[in-house]
């Protein structure tokens, strides 16, 4: 008998107390998580993807202009950068050629 009551006594809550707080807390987070994809479903439903020209540039796609305008700044940068990292890793991008083309695609600066 005070085997059974010191055991009791460890446990803060009850067995049955613990499996019905386990319950209703899975189940109210059920149903807040369903409400709340049944909302997003309806925010979403009558969404279009914009139409007309994209909103940034296509790399494979043929400049308007073939000659490039570049400012004096521009110019002058390639210079300034051979002086600084030396002429063997500035690579000019207004031409494309064999040695330069992998540096022409994809991201770079």
């Amino acid at each position: 008998s005070t085997n059974s009551q010191s055991s009791r006594a460890n446990r803060s809550v009850a067995l049955p107390t613990a499996f019905a707080l386990a319950g209703a807390s899975l189940l109210g987070g059920y149903c807040l998580g369903s409400s709340h994809s049944e909302h997003w479903e309806d925010l979403n439903k009558n969404r279009a993807l914009p139409k007309g020209e994209r909103g940034c540039c296509a790399c494979d796609a043929e400049p308007e202009d073939p000659k490039l305008k570049l400012t004096e700044a521009q110019t002058a940068l390639t210079s300034k950068l051979q002086k600084i990292v030396g002429k063997d890793h500035v690579y000019d991008g207004t031409k494309e050629t064999s040695t330069n083309s992998a540096f022409l695609k994809g991201a770079r600066l």
